[in-house]
């Protein structure tokens, strides 16, 4: 079974059922890509009886939303097996997953699908509800250019530890 929620909670859960081996992908996204994503107006397809948004929050709203997030998530790999992708190198390398599955034969059905088609069924994602089927993934990359400066500084500011310990640059720059 596959449970591509975004809510921590769930695997824990799982960890205390009996005969449930739980293996943990735990996919990060540098945390400005995060606040600049939420701060975007975005249509929720899946009201289709008048016009509506999905909601929209502020950078320190989302810093700290990340920051508990992947605390959570480091916490529950520790608990169970895991592994820890980026999502600019999942990308670049889909290959990557396959990691996941080498140990104890665990099934490999769910790598070789497109990887577009496994993230945009997460939960919270508009391209979920996209008639037009799975579309190729390519790195977004707009909140470089995109995310106000303060913006910028103040994610940075609160969540560089953990952008460190991922590999994320501290420094405004076109590259990750």
């Amino acid at each position: 079974m596959i449970d591509s929620s975004k809510d921590s909670r769930h695997g824990f859960v799982l960890t205390t059922v009996p005969g449930v081996r739980l293996r943990v992908l735990h996919m990060v996204r540098d945390s400005r890509a995060v606040a600049f994503s939420w701060q975007r107006a975005r249509p929720r397809p899946e009201v289709h009886w008048t016009s509506a948004e999905m909601p929209r929050y502020t950078a320190l709203y989302v810093a700290r939303m990340w920051i508990v997030g992947n605390l959570l998530a480091v916490l529950l790999r520790r608990r169970s097996r895991g592994q820890l992708v980026r999502y600019e190198d999942l990308v670049t390398d889909p290959a990557c997953l396959e990691d996941l599955t080498r140990a104890d034969n665990t099934p490999t059905e769910f790598v070789h699908q497109p990887v577009e088609r496994l993230l945009h069924s997460v939960s919270g994602n508009p391209l979920r509800f996209d008639e037009r089927g799975s579309r190729p993934m390519r790195l977004d990359d707009a909140w470089r250019q995109g995310l106000r400066r303060r913006d910028y500084l103040l994610v940075t500011a609160a969540t560089a530890p953990l952008l460190k310990l991922y590999g994320y640059a501290l420094r405004r720059s076109t590259r990750g």
